[in-house]
């Protein structure tokens, strides 16, 4: 099957929706937000019926408390995304050492949610990016639903302690209807039915294929990084590497960069539905075609990865462990 390329169109909305991620946009920008009416308005009441203290800021943006703690969140709707934000405390941009424990707690965050650092802001941040497109805005009932399991998921984040386990697994279930599912999202599964199913992603001059497993609340795609190159290489190479996947994921939607098990990835969450499966693919490929390349470089040159790393203003620490480590 023959599918128009939904990857540009993918980089357009990240490079246009990690405006909104940050927060409040510029008036200037607010103005090019064509986002209609209705949807703010119902969107508005949906949070209002769901969350306290609900205080709208400029059009499309809302601040709330997040129930069981003293935190104070942030929503923001553009005409491509929803976005859900949630400050981790600290402020400043984070040390090696704090990347690489955020590398390794984003695996056990539930949902979509992932601890990003983006480009607009040093300060690290809990984020949830939903597509507004795959959002059931004809049925009140199924988005009050969905903006609830989103903003529980976002409590929920902020509760993990234990790091390094998930609740993904293999594709349990009905192994059809996921091949079906991918198949609708014209990102048809390598090994439909097969309990290690994958989906090629689409990066021009690299054969990349995302693992797809089950989880309690969705699909888990996860690409994983240079695993061959990464066992050999020096400590500072996969410190580079690992800095450089945190960055650039901090700068797309949905993409969660983390250390699974003693390698890196890119993954995505998402929806039992094939407009967030077509989302989630579009996400993987648009990260990896921005990171193939310069981590081929990092992992092989030493001293390119330390100026790299001087260049962030990152000092080094504990090393990214390699896969063939004990």
């Amino acid at each position: 099957m023959e599918r128009a390329d939904p990857v540009t169109a993918a980089a357009a909305g990240n490079a246009s929706g990690n405006r909104a991620a940050s927060g409040a946009l510029p008036a200037a920008q607010l103005e090019s937000v064509a986002v209609p009416t209705s949807r703010q308005q119902l969107l508005g009441d949906v949070l209002a019926a769901t969350v306290a203290n609900l205080r709208p800021a400029p059009a499309g943006h809302w601040r709330f408390n997040v129930a069981g703690t003293r935190r104070i969140a942030a929503a923001s709707l553009d005409d491509r995304w929803l976005s859900f934000e949630l400050g981790l405390g600290s402020g400043g941009a984070p040390s090696l050492l704090r990347i690489q424990r955020y590398l390794r707690r984003n695996p056990a965050l539930p949902g979509g949610v992932r601890i990003v650092t983006g480009r607009s802001s040093p300060a690290s941040r809990y984020v949830l990016d939903m597509p507004a497109d795959a959002l059931p805005w004809d049925e009140p009932e199924e988005l009050l639903s969905a903006a609830g399991a989103a903003l529980a998921d976002l409590r929920g984040a902020v509760r993990v302690s234990v790091v390094g386990n998930d609740a993904a697994g293999p594709a349990a279930g009905d192994a059809g209807e996921l091949a079906e599912l991918f198949e609708e999202a014209e990102w048809p599964l390598q090994s439909a039915g097969n309990p290690n199913a994958a989906v090629p992603l689409d990066v021009p001059g690299y054969y990349m294929a995302a693992d797809v497993s089950r989880a309690c609340d969705g699909i888990v795609m996860r690409a994983r990084v240079l695993p061959v190159e990464l066992e050999s290489a020096a400590a500072v190479c996969r410190d580079a590497v690992a800095a450089h996947l945190w960055f650039s994921a901090g700068a797309m939607k949905m993409v969660r960069p983390a250390i699974h098990g003693k390698g890196l990835e890119l993954s995505v969450t998402v929806a039992l539905a094939p407009a967030a499966i077509r989302h989630g693919c579009a996400a993987l490929s648009v990260a990896l075609r921005r990171c193939c390349a310069e981590t081929q470089h990092l992992v092989a040159d030493e001293e390119l990865a330390g100026a790299y790393l001087s260049t962030v203003g990152l000092q080094r620490g504990p090393r990214v462990p390699a896969a063939s480590d004990a």
